[in-house]
């Protein structure tokens, strides 16, 4: 998953994101990449306790461009 962080303070926005995927009901444990670039989890699908969905969430900082006018 990429999240495209046009405003606000790039960690504080990361750091929310974090915490709601933390908070998603189907959360079973934090993945093998962990850094500033990259976070992985790991769910439990709806349909089968027994089968894991592995996500690794992309965060980017795509501030606005200034303009020189």
């Amino acid at each position: 998953m990429v999240l495209f962080i046009r405003s606000g303070v790039p960690s504080e926005v990361i750091d929310k994101a974090v915490v709601k995927f933390r908070e998603h009901p189907s959360y079973k444990r934090e993945g093998q990449q962990v850094t500033g670039e990259r976070h992985d989890f790991v769910f439990t699908a709806t349909s089968d306790p027994n089968q894991e969905i592995k996500l690794a969430f992309l965060p980017c900082h795509l501030p606005n461009p200034r303009s020189n006018s």
